[in-house]
């Protein structure tokens, strides 16, 4: 008989505190969604909440489908191509025919004389004195930022690849920036101020007149491909969304993908970008944790546009891989409590960098 009592109790409990509806649905009424008793509201005994609609599963666009010979076999190579100085042969390995119209290259330090710079400079410094880290330049010094574009006319594919964060310093000056917010983007929500600063420097040094050489011809029937790895995947993400809002490039003939990347902007952003692209995927290695970084919690609270592809053990041909339904929720890769950064540096089972740096060999 208590049994009996307690099981009316607590199903009463569940009606009286919940009610039914899609997840985008609950959210737009206000309410949060569980997705383990698929319901509105507070319920007893379930473990996750989704309050974001970006977060709902109904919400995801599944037009595209995840291509993963795609992303292993041309987009990961394009990706490991801005690690060179010389991304032809990357390029090549790829798309036999592509041609490179040019580099890219910029300091993308904040301010060259910033307590943030010193500040990193000496850090990296002294823990090469104490033989934590090998670390060679002097204790001033700049980070660069590097990109490519290449055109394909054979096969129609205009690629603009991003080099990613190398060694300690420029790792460490992302960090110490985080306490400088996020800048506007248009009126579609802000941008974490360093890649913003990165970003354009980026496109002020050389990349947006290169950008507008190479889209202002004739590229009916071609595609924009953009990819990179780290700091490189958020130079990608950032430079796709100033090309659509500018008008440069149809955003339905771009692909994005990028590899271990942070998170970019905030929830407004995320949400323009997940309605403005329907080709966009964000790989994660295992316990990656950069992808994790900067928080979404707290005064910050930047949030990750979609989709997540979470490779959750390894990365080999036939590995398993999970299509998150979530663009930054409770789930997938947010699931891991310990991190290894080894996860960040090797992507598909390969050291991204040095493979580019040995042209793709």
């Amino acid at each position: 008989m208590q049994i009996l009592e307690v099981s009316i109790y607590f199903f009463s409990i569940f009606h009286l505190s919940s009610s039914s509806g899609t997840c985008s649905k609950c959210i737009q009424r206000g309410e949060v969604y569980c997705p383990m008793f698929d319901r509105c509201g507070i319920l007893p005994f379930c473990l996750r909440w989704i309050d974001k609609l970006l977060n709902c599963p109904d919400t995801r666009n599944i037009s595209v489908q995840y291509d993963e010979q795609f992303t292993r076999n041309k987009m990961m190579p394009l990706a490991a191509a801005a690690y060179s100085d010389d991304p032809l042969p990357c390029m090549r390995k790829v798309l036999p025919n592509i041609r490179l119209v040019n580099t890219y290259s910029v300091s993308c330090s904040y301010e060259t004389d910033s307590l943030i710079h010193i500040t990193t400079s000496w850090v990296a410094y002294l823990l090469d004195r104490i033989n934590w880290i090998d670390y060679n330049p002097p204790p001033i010094f700049h980070s660069d930022c590097f990109a490519y574009i290449g055109i394909d006319d054979v096969e129609k594919v205009i690629v603009m690849g991003f080099r990613g964060t190398e060694g300690l310093f420029q790792l460490l000056e992302q960090m110490l920036q985080y306490h400088r917010g996020r800048k506007q983007f248009f009126d579609n929500g802000s941008i974490y101020e360093y890649f913003y600063n990165a970003f354009n420097l980026l496109w002020t040094g050389g990349f947006e007149k290169g950008t507008r050489d190479v889209l202002g011809n004739s590229t009916d029937g071609y595609e924009l491909w953009l990819t990179g790895l780290s700091l490189g995947g958020a130079l990608a993400s950032v430079t796709s969304s100033y090309i659509a809002k500018l008008n440069l490039f149809s955003p339905s003939r771009t692909k994005l993908i990028t590899f271990g990347q942070p998170r970019v902007s905030d929830y407004d952003h995320a949400a323009w970008h997940d309605s403005t692209f329907p080709y966009s995927f964000r790989i994660i290695n295992g316990r990656d944790p950069v992808p994790h970084l900067p928080p979404k919690i707290g005064p910050l609270a930047l949030f990750h546009h979609g989709t997540e592809v979470w490779y959750p053990t390894e990365m080999w041909p036939l590995s398993n891989y999970k299509v998150c339904k979530e663009a930054d929720g409770d789930y997938c890769s947010n699931t891991i409590m310990l991190y290894n950064i080894m996860d960040h540096v090797y992507y598909f089972e390969v050291d991204v960098g040095e493979w580019g740096k040995l042209g793709c060999k």
